[in-house]
């Protein structure tokens, strides 16, 4: 069972000087959220274009693949495709992950592109 919620605790204390945020307490975490960040789409580029328009760009990009969403299968694999980048290299796939106990997962593989 999953439950999602947000546990807010006030208290005043009892001097009558009210709450300040920048007095240290023992045992209290103040965390003051930055915001509310709407998710975008990771960007990629369109290789149906015809080479000829593409001709002079090169492809700088440090994270060639990001998808958040892979879902493996009862086995435990999956498989998904992406386009390297045309610089030849030894490139790193970092893998992690959660399964359905919440434990979490993570490789490390290597593949060289000539």
């Amino acid at each position: 069972m999953c439950s999602e919620g947000v546990i807010n605790i006030t208290a005043k204390r009892g001097d009558g000087t009210g709450y300040n945020r920048d007095i240290y307490t023992p045992g209290v975490v103040t965390h003051s959220p930055q915001g509310y960040y709407e998710v975008r789409e990771f960007y990629v580029p369109d290789y149906s274009a015809p080479v000829d328009s593409l001709a002079g760009m090169k492809d700088l990009r440090t994270t060639i693949h990001w998808a958040p969403n892979i879902v493996t299968g009862e086995d435990g694999t999956t498989a998904f495709e992406f386009y390297t980048a045309e610089t030849p290299g030894t490139y790193r796939i970092v893998v992690e992950g959660l399964d359905v106990n919440g434990r979490l997962a993570r490789a490390v593989r290597y593949f060289t592109v000539e």
